[in-house]
């Protein structure tokens, strides 16, 4: 997963994203229309999007000898085009990458999708999570990203793990752990749980049952039922 819709509001709006040394960049484009490309120059292999995010209007510029691009990949412009005579343009586009927008969120493939979906292997995660409109969502606050050296399926195995619950997070547990409960849905590791209206004993856990809002676009089972997803690396 790439990012999201949100982040790429505006025409021009890019977003880059980097992941076991392949780089990539996500723009929209003039048409509202969302691309991937390896965020690779075709001439000496600089970054188009030296970036984060940002927005870089109607092309992507080469920061190095100043080749562009439009938003939909193709060499628009090389500068001095003299010294390069037997250029085609039409064969120097940047490279593209799969990409799937499931429920707001943007997936990327770098090594391509060959038939595969993200809708498809989410099953019935879809429909549970309809309700949420996540695709309308925007962030709240700053982005954290963690690099840490560990085996990923360690994560995924105590995370979807709610034994430990009511020893390690006891204010976790007395916010909904009455109702706690691990499962699949599908393939995806799902953890549920209800905040409940039993009195609590942490000013914070009473403080958050009190202060949670109400949601107009949410049917009642929803208002006050939470559930957490574990996205793994899916192939």
């Amino acid at each position: 997963m790439a990012g999201h819709i949100s982040e790429l509001a505006q025409t021009g709006d890019y977003l880059t994203f980097d992941l076991a040394n392949e780089r990539a960049v996500l723009v929209r484009d003039e048409s509202g229309e969302i691309h991937a490309f390896h965020n690779v120059c075709r001439h000496r292999g600089s970054r188009v999007a030296p970036d984060r995010q940002g927005n870089c209007g109607h092309v992507l510029r080469c920061p190095f000898h100043g080749w562009t691009y439009q938003l939909n990949g193709a060499l628009k412009s090389v500068p001095r085009p003299q010294g390069f005579p037997e250029l085609k343009k039409n064969c120097n586009a940047l490279v593209p990458i799969d990409l799937e927008i499931w429920n707001g969120f943007i997936f990327i493939c770098f090594e391509g999708a060959q038939g595969r979906s993200v809708a498809n292997q989410f099953g019935g995660i879809s429909e549970k999570i309809m309700p949420y409109k996540l695709e309308e969502m925007v962030p709240w606050g700053a982005e954290y990203d963690e690099v840490m050296n560990y085996n990923w399926k360690f994560f995924h195995d105590v995370d979807n793990e709610g034994y430990h619950v009511p020893v390690a997070h006891p204010a976790l547990h007395e916010l909904y752990g009455r109702d706690y409960c691990d499962s699949y849905l599908g393939k995806i590791p799902m953890s549920t749980g209800v905040v409940d209206d039993y009195p609590a004993s942490s000013w914070s856990v009473a403080r958050y049952k009190s202060l949670l809002p109400r949601q107009a676009h949410l049917p009642e089972e929803n208002q006050r039922f939470g559930f957490i997803l574990v996205f793994s690396p899916i192939r």
